[in-house]
């Protein structure tokens, strides 16, 4: 494995250093242009993580599938290839359907909510909820904030 030099690792994911970005499966420096890349298949043949690492820095070369030298870039563990974004994202295996924007949110994450919005407001800087896609599933984070609480829903 390992991370390009403008990355580190992060609980075994490649994540870009402070002053970067990602995007397309490659970290960026803030306000550098970003073109999509065309359609891409990264379950390609390789010989080494160097060489799927190009394409995205959390593909890395799996030499176990194949009985000839070499082997075929997946994404690491945990994580699973997005087509529309182009990267390897943190895959989550959870069925959302049983819960909508009107399901009660739990304790736990009502408080861990609550207490990461007042440390923000400490620090007085700004977080940024995505929207992320996988192939299967579709995550959404709304936030609504009332005065005396904030709820999230997901």
């Amino acid at each position: 494995g390992g991370c390009p030099w403008n990355a580190h690792c992060s609980f075994g994911f490649c994540e870009c250093n402070q002053g970067f970005f990602q995007g397309f499966g490659n970290c960026r420096r803030n306000g550098e242009n970003l073109q999509r890349p065309g359609q891409r298949d990264p379950f390609v043949s390789c010989g080494d993580n160097s060489e799927c690492m190009r394409m995205d820095m959390n593909l890395i070369c799996n030499t176990n599938v194949t009985v000839q030298t070499g082997g075929r870039c997946e994404c690491r563990k945990d994580m699973k290839w997005n087509s529309e974004t182009s990267q390897c994202q943190l895959y989550l295996d959870v069925d959302c359907s049983s819960f909508n924007y009107d399901s009660p949110v739990s304790k736990i994450v009502n408080d861990a909510a609550d207490a990461t919005l007042k440390k923000q407001a400490e620090n007085n800087s700004s977080i940024t909820f995505p929207t992320s896609t996988t192939e299967s599933t579709t995550t959404t984070t709304t936030t609504t904030t009332t005065p005396a609480t904030t709820t999230y829903f997901a």
